[in-house]
């Protein structure tokens, strides 16, 4: 592939958004970085519904001397006030930037062969450009390193910073051969309670197959999800108009390309479970669940997800079962392998960056005291106050569904132009 003449572009308007599918998703085919959360449609539907107020698209594209795309740093453009003294202008990655936790394993991409010349090309464009000040970039993979390259072309020195791991089963092998990896008490268990639910009632486990399924398998998710969260005295995420639109959205969309796995559990003829998850490139992205908090003392999560995985030991387009991040400990009972994920961060220096460091500096410490000195019960407390706060306020400055998403990414109206 060509390595000369190679130029960029900063597309920043929704129609430049929507006519790079095409191209953007041929790239992401010839690109080690094929992570499913890299696909058009996914960003494209996370714009829709996500993109912060007074955001604005911020995606460099690099093409090669024939005026093929090489290279995209899926990116926006946000800014933040500090203080109400000054406002910081950071560059987030697609899919990431908000409270609501949407994507990981994101990154920029380039085709396989060009990845130096693309990210020295993307990093010298953004060092040339003024209308930002800061990079926070979030969920990228830890093995790869064109994150760092781009901001190193942009003359920067990035701080990289492990935030989560991703734990997740090879599946390659077959159920026998996953359930011979467990311990012997979790060996039985995989099992164990879905074999107890079955014999104690009617139950019949599926996949969602027709689209003409999926809104109602969408609603029994959402309202198993609400269920188990409200019941724990929690706020759901799956409450809010905008992530439930874009649930749906993403179904469709995911059903359409082949990449859905929705599955239920009936009991008796009700849905009490259900979990979601989106395939790609051999891996399945375990995204999220609900379950009726009845069944809780039957260890009906335990049931459902031994059903999936078992599922998907036994489909040969599924070579491993992503748990994702977040920390959850009954993940590492089921998984003995992990993806590491990291956070690059690099700013100018300005004044508006060196306000916001003084005072994220002043703010840490303020914190580092706080811990040191309150109750673990006042800690506690304040930690769940701040979490419903986050978000409410989260709630308040997502765009307002008015009508129901399409499959195509049509929503309530067209993604705005942004001045999630």
């Amino acid at each position: 592939m060509p390595q000369l003449g190679l130029s960029t572009n900063v597309v920043t308007d929704v129609a430049g958004f929507r006519d790079l599918a095409p191209e953007w998703e041929a790239l992401r085919g010839q690109s080690d970085q094929r992570s499913f959360f890299l696909n058009w449609q996914w960003n494209w539907l996370w714009w829709s519904h996500f993109a912060p107020r007074h955001a604005q698209l911020f995606i460099v594209c690099c093409r090669d001397a024939a005026g093929t795309l090489v290279g995209i740093a899926p990116l926006y453009l946000i800014r933040r006030g500090v203080l109400g003294l000054v406002h910081v202008r950071e560059l987030h990655l697609l899919g990431t930037g908000i409270d609501l936790k949407i994507s990981e394993h994101v990154d920029i991409f380039t085709a396989r062969g060009s990845e130096p010349a693309a990210t020295d090309a993307m990093g010298k464009a953004l060092m040339a450009d003024a209308r930002w000040d800061c990079m926070c970039l979030h969920a990228v993979p830890a093995e790869s390193d064109l994150t760092s390259r781009l901001l190193r072309a942009a003359g920067l020195e990035g701080q990289i910073t492990a935030t989560d791991l991703a734990p997740y089963i090879d599946t390659s092998q077959g159920w026998e051969h996953y359930k011979h990896t467990l311990g012997r008490s979790m060996r039985r268990n995989v099992e164990y309670y879905a074999r107890r639910l079955f014999r104690q009632h009617d139950c019949a486990f599926d996949r969602v197959e027709s689209p003409h399924d999926l809104d109602g398998a969408v609603d029994d998710l959402v309202r198993l999800h609400q269920a188990r969260w409200q019941a724990a005295g929690e706020t759901g995420s799956l409450g809010f108009p905008a992530v439930t639109a874009f649930m749906r959205a993403s179904a469709h969309a995911a059903h359409a390309a082949d990449q859905l796995r929705l599955w239920r559990l009936r009991i008796d003829g009700r849905v009490e479970a259900a979990l979601i998850g989106f395939v790609d490139h051999g891996v399945l992205h375990y995204f999220q669940k609900g379950f009726n908090p009845a069944y809780a003392p039957a260890d009906i999560g335990t049931a459902m997800l031994g059903l999936c995985v078992k599922d998907c030991c036994e489909d040969e387009r599924i070579q491993a079962f992503d748990f994702m991040g977040g920390g959850a400990a009954y993940k590492w009972m089921w998984a003995h392998h992990h993806r590491e994920l990291t956070r690059h961060e690099a700013r100018r220096t300005n004044v508006r960056t060196l306000t916001q460091s003084a005072w994220a500096a002043s703010r840490d410490a303020t914190a580092r005291l706080y811990r040191a000195t309150a109750p673990t019960s006042l800690r506690e407390a304040r930690r769940r106050w701040h979490k419903r706060r986050r978000l409410h306020e989260m709630h308040k400055t997502l765009p307002q569904v008015t009508a129901e998403t399409t499959s195509t990414g049509a929503s309530r109206s067209s993604p705005t132009d942004r001045p999630s």
